[in-house]
């Protein structure tokens, strides 16, 4: 019963980690799109669960699974992957030319969504990083 329940939180980051980056399972705006988003947004999901899944027996990738998962976190408290899609070269140059006026009204309309996310991301974590830690670095030492 403990394996599954722990399947299903390394299950339940994949598939926020996924959703909160802007890979949206094919569906972003409310419109479906092709059937190549659809498995593209399946397939980071599920590579997602296999690396939490296999860092959760090592120590560094652990600590790497964990510090990736809370640095995408603080990505997704922002909403700019669930409202501009996934991480690219566009999203930081606009960070780059934004001034610090613009830079206050993107911080003051921050969604209530977006931060619950965020937040339900980092308790699924912590939960991670506290079952697995006086676990790990067996398989590696």
């Amino acid at each position: 019963m403990q394996r599954v329940f722990d399947s299903l939180i390394e299950a339940a980051i994949a598939v926020l980690m996924v959703h909160g980056l802007g890979y949206t399972y094919g569906v972003h705006a409310g419109a479906a799109n092709d059937a190549g988003d659809i498995a593209l947004g399946i397939l980071l999901a599920v590579l997602t669960w296999v690396f939490y899944k296999y860092s959760s027996r090592r120590k560094w990738p652990l600590r790497l699974a964990c510090g990736l998962g809370f640095t995408f976190s603080l990505y997704m408290i922002s909403g700019a992957g669930v409202n501009y899609g996934g991480p690219n070269i566009s999203l930081v140059a606009s960070v780059l030319e934004t001034d610090l006026n613009e830079s206050a009204e993107f911080l003051t309309s921050i969604n209530l969504s977006d931060v619950t996310l965020c937040l339900v991301t980092q308790i699924f974590l912590l939960m991670y990083w506290l079952k697995h830690r006086g676990n790990s670095g067996k398989a590696d030492e």
